[in-house]
């Protein structure tokens, strides 16, 4: 069985100076997370998630994390992944 790849795309938040984006697989506890740092002028940000189990439902989530340690989660949603 091969890994499944999956790209996120969000616009980005005035002020946020990285992203904390996590997979979860549905009904297991545990979750793998990244961060990804904001790029200055930018409008989106598209993130590869690799490493993601075919036939699996995953929901993913996006923080926003800003100089004060204050995050803001925008996203998060349960996704098949084929």
């Amino acid at each position: 069985m091969s890994d499944t790849v999956i790209i996120l795309s969000w616009d980005t938040v005035p002020g946020a100076l990285k992203y904390r984006v996590c997979a979860q697989e549905i009904g297991v506890s545990s979750k793998t997370c990244v961060e990804t740092q904001s790029t200055s002028g930018a409008k989106r940000i598209d993130r590869r998630i690799t490493g993601l189990k075919p036939g699996v439902n995953y929901t993913f989530s996006i923080e926003a994390i800003f100089k004060s340690k204050y995050r803001f989660s925008f996203f998060g949603v349960g996704l098949p992944v084929v």
